[in-house]
Order: C-alpha cells, then sequence, then structure tokens
C-alpha cells in the first residue's frame, strides 16, 4: 500500500538472499507480547549487495527496525525501504537513496 508506511521492529529469524526479491524474516512481539513472524521484501540480492549488504550484515537474532511499505492485503509483508540496526546503523534497499 503506497499510501501508507509502516515501521517494524523486531529480531531476523532469517535472511534469504535471493533473485528476483531478497526476504528479510523478522519476529515481531504484537500489542499482547506475542511473537509473530513477518516478512521483509526488498529487491534483488545482488541490488543489496551493491549498496553495501552482505550475509554477514543480519544475523540471526540481531535487533532490527524496519521502515517500508505495508502489504494491501493486511498480511504481515513488508516491502522494505531501510533496515537500522541496533547500533543506529542504516543499511538503505529503496530504488532512490537521495529520497530518503
Amino acid at each position: 500500500d503506497m499510501t501508507k508506511e509502516v515501521t517494524i521492529v523486531g529480531s531476523v529469524v532469517d535472511m534469504e538472499w535471493r533473485n528476483p526479491h531478497a526476504w528479510l524474516h523478522i519476529e515481531v512481539e504484537n500489542e499482547d507480547g506475542v511473537a509473530e513472524l513477518w516478512k521483509v521484501e526488498f529487491g534483488s540480492a545482488n541490488s543489496l549487495y551493491k549498496r553495501g549488504w552482505r550475509p554477514a550484515s543480519l544475523p540471526v537474532g540481531t535487533v532490527v527496525t524496519v521502515h517500508g511499505l505495508p502489504a494491501r492485503d493486511g498480511s504481515r509483508s513488508v516491502e522494505g525501504d531501510e533496515v537500522i540496526l541496533a547500533d543506529g546503523t542504516e543499511m538503505f534497499a529503496g530504488d532512490n537513496p537521495e529520497d530518503r
């Protein structure tokens, strides 16, 4: 849904370096304290690599904040634009870094 933005915070469960889209799976605690699995879609693994991402950048258990666009169907899926690590490191994944 390009009319909304979402921010989720959780811990990394898996990072799939795939083409045409890479996927980050994170566990997010909902309002009731129950852990839910969220999927974050990015561009290709190659595009992330060109932006400085590496397979070791997001090890399992790393706490991350993800900014992106939510799925229109209400599922726990996000088109990720940016991932922020607990130390403040920003990992940009969007199409145009000048628009940040």
